[in-house]
Formats: C-alpha cells, sequence, structure tokens
C-alpha cells in the first residue's frame, strides 16, 4: 500500500484551489524537504488479517495430530 508521504508548496496550494472540500485532508500532507513535486510512501507490507476459528482450528488440528489437511477439514465438518 502506497501514500503520499509529502508534496511540493506548489502542488499543495494547486490542490487545495481545485479541490477545497478535500482542504483538511490536503493540509495534514507534509511539505517535501527535497525538491520533489510529490513523494510516496511504499509500505510493501500487506497487513495480515485475523485468522479466524477455521483456520486456527486446521493449524492446531495439523499440529497437534499430525493429520493432513483434508483430515482436518472432515473434522471442522463433523464437528459442527
Amino acid at each position: 500500500m502506497s501514500c503520499i508521504k509529502c508534496i511540493s508548496e506548489e502542488t499543495k496550494d494547486f490542490l487545495l484551489s481545485i479541490s477545497p472540500e478535500f482542504s483538511a485532508t490536503i493540509e495534514k500532507i507534509d511539505i517535501c524537504d527535497n525538491d520533489k513535486e510529490i513523494e510516496f510512501d511504499i509500505d510493501g507490507k500487506k497487513k495480515k488479517r485475523k485468522p479466524s476459528a477455521y483456520n486456527n482450528f486446521i493449524g492446531q488440528c495439523m499440529k497437534g495430530t499430525g493429520k493432513g489437511i483434508k483430515d482436518c477439514a472432515v473434522d471442522w465438518r463433523s464437528k459442527k
């Protein structure tokens, strides 16, 4: 995921002039110290979702019993 890290003063003024409805958001963006018009902050890391009950069950089943994923999936279905 990437987002705007900073923008130049000129770019900020331009954005404020053409889209006043986003002025609060635009004002929060920092001014770049270097001579770039815009700089993106690229994280590169995708946020993980919280494991579901199914994921937790399958993981514990496979680690605890040594069964394969198919056998653990059958156990999950019979549990319900």
